[in-house]
């Protein structure tokens, strides 16, 4: 009995201890099911991580919108078709768009989650590809999505799962593009205006996610924006035939938000746009003149105004503007150029001269704290321009978004602080910190400016000295031998003394009055090559951006064409210094003028503008009380090619008339007119007096030694003096006078050469100029030894590339051996007698000291991190930080985001 006892009990445990194996394994199948299915979506996930950064890296060409640049997302699916759709953009001002993955726009498979469920997909609506193709992305930019404590997402990726409570009925036709029935994370209300949107869970909760974040993409980003730079300077290295340029001289690292802006976008409307309809083009505006039209671009709040400068840089023509609307403006004068007009898609540039004003405002009553709001931004604009025929589209805001990017800084100088703008609407900017100032805070009646280089000089600016109270020169990193330009006065000189709040010039030319006064606006260049410089900031080439150059001009007319010279002279007592003023300029010469006497604007490659001022020289003729200076102020198409001086340093020359490659004996072409697009009728006019109440020529640009031709006549003569709406100008060149009547036809335009000549007292006794008249002129023409470094028009760099402010945020280093007329190549300490001179990049895993050209991009800001001081050691970590020959690579971490790539020597030659 007891035997069968112990044999009961001993199957009585083997059934529980088989019950229990049951049960246990049972519990772990479960757990390890549970584990497979997170394991897969968690795979899905990455999936779809990984195309959303190779989309938004190539994101220019997988949609050929070379505009836009690297970092856009698409849109959420919709519909559920694997495809993006414009809808899946929210529009209602919420910070975040919510829809599915639009996989199939991705190019990846239909992944999904464990369950078989399509994932979901949040994008912060700031990097989102259906925005305007002026939208900056750079590392600047921040992303809007938070969760669970952290900031600064741009993207979340989700993988629903099972149905829980209430999603039981999401197959259901209604219901199957509803996030409520796949989704328990909820995008939070937030605030509309500024901080990010929350991403927050239920309680019960079996969704998946995975996120990028801004450093994250910023990485990808970066990669290819250093792979850019490091294409364009090989490619500026390595030219063709038997030339090899240096590479350039770089730009001292200063503020790099201490630059101006320029307007760009593109002609939206068909070739021959409607806006000038016949009567205006014959009875207000000349033939040479044609619309722009830009939707996506508001003209009004971006500060456009009547006598701005108008670059088409596809067709290569440059014009005025004569009418403002909200979308569109009237260019008149267009010449130079391929077509002379806007077909759709042309490109544009505009500097405007009224920067500094639309910079700047004063607090309003909602400002406090770091909020600023200017509800002014928000009042009606309207058309503008000369006489009574207006553009269309009257009536825009003056919104912030239109010259506010985040990552700008927004000076306080009431109270003197100062903050980086992180959240930009069309009437308020939020900061994240002020400092600097005595309440560091905004209040309503502060008043406040965007910095910039363009700005307004105050009181004590007086002939060449300019003084802006306001600014820190030395912060910003102006120096000696930059180039100046005083708006207001249409002048420009070189720089020779730089203080915290004044600057000197050596003069100033082509002006009204060449000098500064209060409350002149100004501006000065920018990401110029410094002669020198081997650490900085790479120097580009923007149309409308001037740079101080030297060049020599040579020039030919054909004096048989009756096209030789106008000129001018103070009185009949000077006939005998006038004669000897056409000898000096005559049919064919050679002019030279140094880097301080001249400065150039490229607008494409085959077209510049140069103007020089040459210092004076004893004249000829005079009795040793008089000088004479040389002046240019070229604008002209041509072709053009390069060379490299004698210290591989890259040059341009433009010419007409020559042959292939501008060596070829001269062919007299026809030269071309320099279109003021000044082109109007004569109203009241006595003897050498002329009156245009429709036009205001200072405004214009006309400036005393420009050349007026009396179409109806015949008659010209050289302008004496302006004065708003009334010109005075000298006799002709045999001393007769031009007499004006009403009605007669005129045009203004500007000598190719010309001569003033002073006297002791340093007032100019004789003028003369070299002009080609409407009808062109033969003969030819040709500037050399122009500066070219980097351009973007060229194709040297892309077209995203400025647009987004990477030049801004890329850090460029040479060895000593690499620079303009050094023996490229950089000596490493054991392998040449020399001191070591090469650059040492201290890795993750080596550390080398063989490299000859580093670049690098600056992430965002880090804590500790004050990009309102524009100090190198805010933009980047650890040795990159110290302006010398070491420099660090690392993983990136909360305390390191820069990113390196060696240029020189070639990685793949290591």
């Amino acid at each position: 009995m007891t035997r069968q006892a112990g044999v009961a009990l001993l199957a009585m445990l083997l059934l529980v201890l088989t019950a229990a194996s049951y049960l246990l394994l049972n519990k772990l199948n479960g757990h390890t099911n549970r584990f497979v299915r997170a394991a897969d979506s968690q795979r899905a996930l990455k999936q779809a991580k990984q195309a959303l950064l190779a989309y938004a890296m190539n994101y220019p060409e997988l949609h050929n919108k070379q505009l836009k640049g690297p970092g856009f997302l698409p849109c959420p699916d919709q519909d559920n078709d694997g495809q993006s759709d414009p809808g899946g953009c929210s529009s209602s001002g919420r910070q975040a768009s919510i829809g599915r993955l639009p996989f199939r726009l991705l190019g990846i498979e239909d992944v999904r989650d464990s369950h078989g469920e399509r994932l979901w997909y949040v994008v912060s609506n700031n990097f989102i590809n259906r925005q305007s193709d002026y939208t900056i992305i750079n590392s600047e930019t921040p992303g809007l999505l938070s969760m669970a404590g952290v900031d600064d997402i741009v993207v979340i990726i989700i993988a629903p799962g099972a149905p829980v409570a209430g999603q039981t009925e999401r197959a259901r036709p209604g219901n199957i593009n509803s996030s409520a029935y796949y989704l328990e994370h909820r995008l939070a209300a937030g605030d509309a205006l500024f901080g990010r949107m929350d991403v927050v869970a239920a309680a019960e909760s079996n969704d998946q996610l995975i996120t990028i974040t801004r450093a994250e993409l910023m990485a990808m980003v970066g990669r290819r924006v250093l792979s850019e730079v490091r294409h364009a300077l090989q490619d500026y290295t390595a030219a063709g035939g038997d030339v090899h340029y240096a590479y350039p001289w770089l730009v001292p690292f200063a503020d790099p938000n201490a630059d101006y802006r320029t307007v760009r976008g593109q002609h939206r409307r068909p070739k021959n746009s409607t806006c000038l309809d016949s009567e205006l083009r014959t009875t207000r505006y000349p033939e040479n003149s044609d619309c722009l039209e830009d939707s996506r671009r508001n003209f009004i709040a971006a500060g456009v105004a009547v006598h701005d400068i108008v670059r088409n840089t596809t067709d290569g023509s440059v014009g005025v503007v004569v009418c403002v609307g909200a979308h569109e403006l009237i260019i008149a004068g267009l010449s130079l150029g391929q077509d002379n007009d806007f077909d759709q898609g042309d490109a544009y540039y505009i500097h405007t001269r009224k920067l500094s004003a639309i910079l700047s405002g004063t607090a309003t009553a909602d400002s406090g704290g770091l909020l600023l709001a200017d509800d002014t931004r928000a009042s009606a604009g309207s058309s503008t321009g000369q006489g009574t025929a207006g553009c269309r589209g009257a009536g825009s805001d003056k919104g912030f978004k239109e010259i506010v990017i985040p990552g700008d800084v927004v000076e306080n100088t009431t109270d003197g602080s100062h903050g980086v703008i992180e959240f930009v609407t069309r009437d308020m900017l939020a900061v994240k910190r002020l400092g600097g100032g005595e309440e560091n805070d905004f209040d309503p009646g502060d008043n406040y400016t965007i910095r910039s280089n363009a700005s307004k000089a105050t009181a004590g600016s007086a002939g060449l000295a300019l003084e802006d109270g306001r600014a820190n020169f030395t912060a910003m990193g102006v120096r000696s031998g930059d180039v100046i330009e005083n708006i207001s006065d249409g002048s420009h000189g070189n720089i020779t003394r730089v203080g915290d709040s004044t600057l000197h010039v050596d003069a100033l030319a082509f002006g009204h009055d060449n000098s500064f006064q209060a409350d002149d606006s100004y501006r000065v260049s920018r990401y110029n090559s410094v002669p020198g410089t081997r650490h900085g900031l790479l120097p580009v080439h923007e149309p409308g951006r001037r740079f101080a150059s030297a060049f020599r001009v040579d020039y030919s007319v054909r004096q048989a064409d009756g096209n030789l010279l106008i000129a001018a002279v103070a009185g009949p007592e000077h006939l005998a210094l006038l004669q000897s003023l056409k000898a000096s300029l005559s049919t064919a010469g050679t002019i030279a003028f140094t880097a301080p006497q001249g400065s150039c604007i490229w607008t494409i490659p085959a077209i510049v503008e140069c103007s020089g001022r040459g210092a004076p020289l004893p004249y000829p003729a005079g009795d040793g009380r008089l000088t004479v200076r040389y002046l240019t102020h070229l604008r002209f198409k041509g072709e053009q090619t390069e060379t490299a001086d004698d210290k591989h340093i890259r040059k341009r020359t433009v010419c007409l008339g020559y042959g292939k490659g501008c060596t070829l004996a001269p062919a007299n072409t026809a030269l071309p007119y320099y279109d003021m697009a000044i082109h109007s009728e004569i109203t009241p006019a006595a003897g050498l007096t002329l009156t245009d109440s429709l036009i205001n020529f200072e405004r214009h640009g006309v400036v005393a030694g420009d050349v007026l031709i009396n179409e109806t006549t015949g008659a010209a003569g050289i302008i004496q003096a302006v004065a708003d709406n009334t010109l005075t100008v000298y006799g002709q060149s045999d001393n007769d006078a031009p007499y004006f009547k009403a009605g007669d036809e005129y045009r203004i335009t500007r000598p190719v050469i010309a001569a003033e000549v002073y006297d002791d007292s340093g007032a100019v006794v004789a003028r003369a100029g070299l002009v080609v008249p409407a009808a062109g002129a033969g003969g030819y023409l040709r500037v050399t030894g122009l500066d070219y470094y980097l351009s973007q028009e060229n194709g040297e760099l892309p077209a995203w590339f400025i647009k987004n402010r990477w030049h801004t945020l890329v850090y460029v280093a040479y060895s000593a051996g690499f620079v303009p007329g050094a023996k490229q190549q950089c000596d490493r300490a054991g392998i040449t007698s020399a001191v070591a001179d090469c650059l040492t990049v201290q890795g993750t895993l080596a550390t080398t000291d063989t490299s000859e050209v580093v670049v690098l991009s600056a992430g965002m800001a880090l804590a500790g991190h004050e990009r309102a001081s524009g100090r190198l050691a805010d933009y980047y970590e650890g040795y990159n930080a110290t302006a010398d020959n070491l420099f660090q690579q690392a993983e990136m971490s909360a305390t390191f985001n820069d990113q390196l790539m060696v240029v020189s020597p070639h990685p793949w030659a290591e």
